[in-house]
Parts: structure tokens; C-alpha cells; sequence
């Protein structure tokens, strides 16, 4: 069997050249986990692409069309696990917010699923909601679940309000880290 390895050169953003590490510049395409376009017949809208090093998911958006800089960056929008079942995906909202994806559907008893929503903001894209939802698949009564809505500072532990002094804004993805929702990854 012959095997052909295609490489691709990923140039970032020049403001965010110093927070990429050097060995993503250029490597090869088995890295690419997810690509979406809003129109595949035109090189109209954006494309994003979910690119994973080691268990590290990094979001690179790129607007114009052949477009060798991407237009804003991710460095840690997700993890991947190594099997099916825990490798995130990217979709689009009605609205035109983009979706990341992830879930852990195929090991342990704790099954899990998180969407980040991302949306652009004068400007910027910036994290604007964060859900989560995790069950046991032995303990019927577990059900955890949580909502952050960074627009309006609002956020909820099964269904219950928490105070959130420090989600105050959405969040701009280059910051974006699950630290940020770490009282309901914790609270499970």
C-alpha cells in the first residue's frame, strides 16, 4: 500500500503569532478534525476548521476566500479524545453562530455533550454561550446539566441560577479556556 502524506502551511494571524507554538505552522492534514463553509458552491462566508495537536483542539476562522491567514484563532477551543465518540465537530446556527461540538459517547459510565456557541461582535469573535449536559449511564436519577450565557451574565446548574460575577462579557476565543465554566464542569 502506498501511502501519500499531504501537508498544509497554517500561517497565523500576526497579533497571534507569539501565543502559537512554532510546530503549527505547517502540518499534515490527518491534524484537520472538522471543516464547515457556509457555501460550498460559493466563496462567499467564512470557514472554520478544528485542527487537533496531541488532545489539544485549536478553532482557526477564516474569512476571505483562499485565504492563507486566518482572520481570528482559537489556541484551545476543546480537547479530542482518541476515539469515535469523543471528537468534536463543527455546525451552524440558523443565525449564523458557529457551533463547536464535543461529547464523550462511547466510554465510562458519565456520558457527556458541550457546544460552545461562537458569534462575531463588533468585530470579534467572541464565545458567546457555553451548554453542557452529562449522564450516568448506570444511575438513572444522574443528570447533570449547565447553561452559560456570557452576552447577558446569566447562567444556570440543572435549571437552578448561579451567581457569575466574573462572566460579565463574551468571552474573545483566543481567551476562551473551560477554566471560564470550571464551577459546572466541577459541580458534576
Amino acid at each position: 500500500m502506498k501511502v501519500i502524506s499531504l501537508c498544509v502551511a497554517l500561517v497565523p494571524v500576526s497579533a497571534y503569532a507569539d501565543s502559537i507554538a512554532p510546530y503549527l505552522y505547517s502540518t499534515v492534514f490527518s491534524n484537520i478534525i472538522s471543516v464547515i463553509t457556509p457555501n460550498f458552491d460559493s466563496s462567499a462566508g467564512f470557514k472554520a476548521v478544528l485542527f487537533k495537536q496531541g488532545e489539544v483542539v485549536s478553532l482557526y476562522i477564516y474569512e476571505a476566500p483562499f485565504a492563507r491567514r486566518p482572520t481570528a484563532y482559537a489556541p484551545r477551543v476543546t480537547y479530542s479524545g482518541g476515539q469515535l465518540g469523543s471528537i468534536p465537530w463543527l455546525a451552524f446556527a440558523d443565525n449564523g453562530a458557529l457551533f463547536v461540538y464535543n461529547e464523550n459517547r462511547a466510554a465510562g459510565r458519565i456520558r457527556w455533550t458541550s457546544k460552545l456557541t461562537i458569534q462575531r461582535l463588533n468585530g470579534d469573535y467572541v464565545v458567546t454561550a457555553f451548554d453542557y449536559g452529562a449522564y450516568d449511564t448506570l444511575d438513572l436519577e444522574y443528570n447533570h446539566s449547565c447553561n452559560f450565557d456570557f452576552a447577558s451574565g446569566e447562567a444556570s446548574i440543572n435549571a437552578l441560577p448561579i451567581e457569575t460575577p466574573n462572566i460579565v462579557a463574551p468571552v474573545p476565543i483566543i481567551e476562551w479556556h473551560e477554566n471560564i465554566v470550571a464551577d459546572c464542569l466541577n459541580s458534576a
